[in-house]
């Protein structure tokens, strides 16, 4: 009140509930969109609950029944300015992640193609299939050769001619060319003599040859000495895997698990391990494990809903067709095996008996299906549209065409 009688005479206020609701709006937008500005244009007193516009006047001065109504708003919105700035940063980033993986590979195909007509750079091709994790083996080999063997273009490389010989390397490995990968293997293992990552490809070059006790016993000694390598770890599990031994894979994949517990690749392959052994309810489990870690990645849904259709009976195939609906959510209705997925689950729910209520509503989920397959195959492959509008009647799947 006191701060009141300093100022000038101001006109009455606009009504209540149209000055809160433009008071509010414009908090809204400047607070969690442009932080700092609306100290330009307002300036708040958190105590008296008072708002002054930037030439002083006095936009409204709330009552005493109302104040504490402000006062809770006012919070509100602070803490939705930190919610919402996380979130417009996360979406940002995740544009960005987005735009630059796709201007690589872009580049990488015009590089690949200019590389194969001899006028491209192989240094800059080599540096992005590194970076993309590309896997172009046969190409690799071929154009990283050209650029070793050739002394002047290897003087070139600088440093980076011993990152080009493990590339190489291990292309030549993924070809099955044991010569070109031991030669390469050779030149680091002379520049670094006593480096566990040439040691390591030592171990995998065994591994292609398909001497798994050698490859063992270099992955043994190795673990000796650096306990906590992951890589060295899953080489142990490709050994595992490689002879056959999928019992070993499993154990050896459940050790490293109990150190590396975020490792979602590590997941799958002990989720896929499962299911190759028929044990379908470990399998499950794993691809739990995986949706809490990636909660919007629609494949782990999809997953999910496979294996507990593939469990049967009726609270498997609810869970299944629950499944299958979020994976159709998280791809934008463009899963078509998902779609096929919620025909599937619900046919075989309605051939339990009994259950009418649930039989009317999985009838309504799977003709909604159907008819998105049918659109799809309208849209992408006419010719099999026929051929999937009798499989969908064996399903006893009526819908109306879009």
């Amino acid at each position: 009140r006191e701060r009141e009688r300093e100022r000038p005479q101001q006109q009455p206020p606009l009504p209540l509930g149209w000055n809160w609701a433009v008071c509010l709006r414009i908090q809204l937008v400047y607070v969690a969109i442009i932080p700092g500005l609306h100290r330009a244009l307002f300036r708040i007193d958190p105590v008296a609950g008072i708002f002054y516009d930037i030439d002083g006047n006095l936009c409204h001065a709330p009552t005493a029944s109302s104040l504490s109504l402000w006062r809770g708003l006012f919070i509100y919105v602070l803490i939705c300015r930190t919610q919402l700035k996380d979130l417009l940063a996360g979406d940002c980033t995740r544009w960005r992640a987005d735009m630059v993986g796709s201007s690589d590979q872009a580049e990488l195909v015009r590089v690949e193609r200019e590389v194969d007509e001899g006028v491209g750079d192989i240094r800059q091709y080599l540096s992005l299939l590194r970076k993309l994790k590309a896997r172009r083996s046969q190409k690799a080999v071929k154009h990283g050769l050209v650029l070793l063997k050739s002394s002047a273009l290897r003087n070139t490389l600088g440093n980076e001619v011993w990152t080009v010989y493990e590339q190489v390397a291990i292309a030549a490995l993924d070809c099955h060319a044991l010569d070109v990968a031991q030669d390469c293997i050779g030149v680091l293992s002379a520049k670094f003599p006593d480096s566990i990552r040439v040691d390591r490809l030592e171990g995998m070059w065994f591994e292609a040859k398909g001497s798994w006790q050698q490859a063992d016993k270099i992955y043994s000694g190795l673990l000796e000495e650096q306990p906590l390598d992951p890589q060295i770890q899953k080489r142990r599990v490709a050994i595992a895997k490689g002879q056959g031994n999928l019992g070993g894979a499993v154990e050896l994949l459940r050790q490293y698990l109990e150190i590396f517990m975020a490792d979602h690749d590590a997941w799958r392959e002990l989720a896929e391990t499962y299911i190759s052994l028929q044990k379908y309810n470990q399998a499950a489990f794993c691809y739990e494990e995986l949706i809490l870690m990636q909660t919007s990645s629609g494949l782990w849904h999809l997953k999910y809903a496979d294996v507990h259709y593939t469990i049967g009976g009726l609270e498997n195939l609810k869970i299944s067709k629950k499944y299958y609906a979020a994976a159709i959510k998280l791809s934008g209705g463009q899963n078509l095996r998902a779609l096929y997925g919620i025909c599937l689950a619900a046919a075989a729910i309605n051939q339990v008996k009994g259950r009418g209520k649930e039989v009317k509503e999985s009838s309504e989920l799977q003709s909604l299906a159907g008819a998105y397959i049918i659109k799809e195959y309208k849209r992408k492959c006419h010719k099999k549209k026929d051929m999937v509008s009798v499989v969908l009647d064996k399903l006893q799947i009526y819908f109306e065409e879009f």
